[in-house]
């Protein structure tokens, strides 16, 4: 995570973030560009794109292109991914509409913590993965309480599986050691629910070629063990990989999807 010196303002990190667009969509970014996206004028955008020239994060010069430093490229892909996160789980987790899930993103992104932003993640994974949740139990959510009703009653579905000798939820034999009882799988979950020293192998990278291109080259490509040496609070995100010690960005981690065990 960027230190507290590095941190920048809601403003310049749409900026930067517009910028990571921009250039993965045609590798480089103009002022009018970014005007257009963020839907401001060319002044703006030009006093904040040097702003971040300034402290190193995009490489700019009047006129020319802009591109992302190695550094304002970790620090926009963290931005991104905080907002594709928010989003999934304001869509897919609590069933709202693309248009107010993205309008919503684009504020929270701003305000939330690295500790908030991970525990929505593990929860989202765990609605996708957990056999005792799943697309399902979202939908079903969204049909009985996204038109505004109170969910005050027991869902009847639950209710044959309570026993009434002491009120507990049973939980199904093939479902207690983790395994995805669909695929009969360990299903994948991001590098950010890991613990440190559990040793995991890389699922997939989510996101474009070129981080999966630049992971690859650290060593870190689909069915590579590795280690989690420290997990950023405080400090970077470590993980080892054959001995060797990698850093990455906390945009990186929340796109890096594992699985445990061998």
């Amino acid at each position: 995570m960027a230190r507290e010196s590095e941190k920048l303002s809601p403003s310049l990190e749409d900026y930067l973030e517009a910028v990571l667009i921009l250039v993965r969509r045609g590798n480089v970014a103009r002022v009018r560009d970014i005007a257009a996206h963020l839907g401001v004028g060319k002044s703006s955008v030009t006093g904040a794109v040097k702003t971040l020239a300034k402290r190193g994060l995009v490489n700019y010069e009047p006129y020319q292109f802009i591109t992302l430093t190695d550094h304002g490229r970790e620090l926009a892909e963290e931005v991104s991914a905080r907002h594709v996160l928010l989003r999934k789980f304001l869509s897919e987790v609590l069933g709202l509409d693309e248009e107010t899930a993205e309008a919503n993103a684009c504020r929270m992104e701003h305000a939330v913590d690295a500790e908030l932003l991970e525990q929505l993640g593990k929860f989202s994974a765990f609605v996708r993965n957990c056999p005792r949740a799943g697309t399902d139990w979202v939908k079903a959510f969204v049909e009985r309480c996204g038109a505004g009703d109170v969910a005050g009653e027991i869902c009847t579905k639950c209710v044959a599986e309570i026993d009434p000798a002491d009120g507990k939820v049973s939980i199904p034999d093939d479902a207690a050691d983790g395994e995805d009882t669909v695929s009969g799988r360990s299903p994948a979950m991001p590098l950010t629910m890991v613990s440190v020293g559990q040793e995991v192998r890389l699922a997939e990278v989510t996101g474009a070629r070129e981080l999966q291109h630049r992971l690859a080259e650290m060593g870190l490509t689909p069915g590579a063990r590795f280690s989690v040496v420290n997990k950023g609070n405080p400090g970077p995100f470590i993980v080892s990989v054959k001995g060797s010690k990698l850093m990455l960005g906390r945009g990186t981690v929340h796109r890096v999807m594992v699985k445990a065990g061998s």
